[in-house]
């Protein structure tokens, strides 16, 4: 057996490991310290596409990355040369770095480049075993495009997102709120950590206790509990209560559960249209009903009227017959007004508040001027002040409501010589406020506080809806409505219109 010595054994040895690393199913090449590539292994072929005779001899930059220098030394390229810093510390290095696939798509590679051959104390070739991590970096690069999504979706969102930590189970004082995502309670620092004592101090008593013990279920079953409702104060004590739904789920670090996270949703508005919605409903179900019996009522009168003018056509009693038709023609006339009042409270069920600065007395003068046929049947007089200061108001809205009052005076005066005057005064704390004046047979004062509500009425033949409209649309003004009015002396409704400054752009309201 012969012994190798010197030079003889290190090329002996060299090719052994060149005949070892051929079969590796990992990329692998050897380069020497002016980076031209000495030896390559079938899987480093295959991967970029060269057969051998084009690799060896070639720098390793100009087959790896398509580039004429070393990578570190192009501006822009993030990554070090691995082999640049084997040579410099002749030391295995460990590095991810970004190669060129055979049809010149990145890949990334774990890579290990490791000394191979030394002369004179310094490397003279390493080799380097490459390991393809593409599927995996695209793989976090998507969680952490995710996460920057996630955490930019928590950041603008408007639930609210948190952690507690539970030291104690037993003791809330020991539980520990934190990773706020907005400010939340009173709670402006979200990199901070707060005592849920401290935070249970300026909330509802009530409330918190609920929520502390849904978080102590979630922490000691492990399971989700969803939609906790709870009443928080915006800042502190002093202020109004806010209505959130609270969403709990368990916290682990290192497979132990540690707490819970919550996410909170502000559903104050939601109830409040809840309620809003509520109450339509109702008021919807009761005028279903008035209107069913307003309406059969007059259609069984009108039946009976058509057959006696039939009978009295019969018997040529025409005018008779005259006289009935007249009696049909007002019923019809309850009715049209019945089904346009309900159509009116529609309307001011759920439009928007269109509010410019109009004149008063225009509004005033169509009113009146819409109405003469009925003020003339009346026998009524209706006078006018010689003017008014402009208001800020939905012109139509207000329109409605000065033909309700008005209207009003003319069918329930219940007088001979009806005298009706639409004017406005100065109030002691300077507001102005509207009126429509009669000299009617009045209201007893015991009927004042009804005489707004939907659906009531003195007079059989009225609807029950035109005061209760004349409210809603003064109330959605942020005015004021109300009547003076005694039996025998006369009625008289006032109104007044809120500033300018009490405007809600886009407001709606609900009958």
């Amino acid at each position: 057996m012969k012994l190798l010595k010197g030079k003889e054994y290190q090329n002996f040895a060299m090719m052994s490991f060149l005949e070892s690393i051929s079969t590796s199913m990992h990329d692998i090449m050897v380069v020497d310290n002016d980076y031209i590539i000495v030896a390559a292994n079938d899987s480093f072929l295959q991967r970029v596409g060269l057969p051998r005779d084009e690799i060896i001899g070639q720098k390793c930059y100009t087959i790896c990355h398509n580039v004429d220098r070393p990578c570190d030394e192009l501006n822009g390229v993030e990554h070090v040369c691995p082999f640049r810093a084997v040579i410099e510390t002749g030391e295995t290095v460990h590095t991810v770095h970004c190669h060129k696939s055979a049809d010149g798509k990145p890949i990334w590679l774990d890579i290990a480049s490791s000394p191979l051959e030394y002369r004179d104390g310094k490397v003279t070739k390493m080799v380097q075993m490459m390991i393809d991590i593409t599927e995996l970096a695209e793989s976090f690069d998507s969680l952490f495009q995710s996460e920057k999504n996630y955490r930019s979706v928590v950041k603008e969102g408007k639930n609210i997102y948190a952690t507690i930590r539970i030291g104690d189970p037993a003791d809330s004082s020991t539980w520990e709120l934190s990773s706020l995502n907005r400010p939340w309670c009173g709670l402006d620092l979200l990199d901070a950590s707060y005592s849920i004592r401290e935070l249970r101090a300026v909330q509802p008593e009530w409330s918190w206790k609920a929520f502390e013990e849904a978080c102590l279920q979630v922490y000691l079953t492990d399971k989700n509990k969803d939609h906790v409702e709870m009443a928080v104060h915006a800042h502190d004590a002093h202020q109004a209560e806010e209505k959130w739904s609270v969403e709990l789920f368990p916290y682990h670090e290192f497979g132990k559960s540690v707490g819970v996270q919550l996410v909170a949703q502000n559903i104050t508005q939601d109830n409040h249209q809840h309620e809003q919605c509520e109450q339509r409903i109702s008021n919807m179900r009761e005028l279903l009903y008035t209107v069913t019996h307003d309406l059969k009522s007059p259609l069984v009168s009108i039946r009976g009227y058509i057959a006696l003018v039939k009978r009295h056509l019969n018997a040529q009693q025409f005018d008779n017959a005259f006289e009935v038709a007249e009696r049909i023609i007002s019923v019809c006339n309850r009715m049209e007004k019945t089904i346009l009042d309900m159509l009116e409270l529609q309307k001011t069920g759920y439009l928007a508040l269109k509010r410019e600065l109009v004149s008063f007395k225009e509004i005033v003068v169509a009113a009146v001027s819409q109405l003469e046929g009925a003020i003339h049947t009346a026998g009524a007089v209706v006078s006018i002040d010689e003017s008014f200061p402009d208001v800020y108001a939905d012109k139509e809205k207000l329109m409605v409501v000065m033909m309700n009052l008005i209207a009003n005076a003319v069918d329930h005066g219940g007088r001979d010589n009806l005298l009706i005057h639409v004017g406005s005064i100065i109030q002691k704390n300077g507001e102005t406020a509207y009126y429509v004046r009669d000299n009617g047979c009045g209201i007893d004062p015991k009927y004042h506080d009804r005489l707004f509500s939907l659906f009531f009425k003195l007079d059989p033949g009225g609807t029950g809806l035109g005061l209760a409209i004349v409210q809603k649309i003064i109330t959605i003004h942020s005015g004021k409505v109300w009547l003076e009015s005694s039996p025998g002396n006369g009625c008289t409704f006032y109104f007044t219109l809120g500033p300018k400054s009490d405007i809600v752009p886009g407001r709606m309201f609900y009958i």
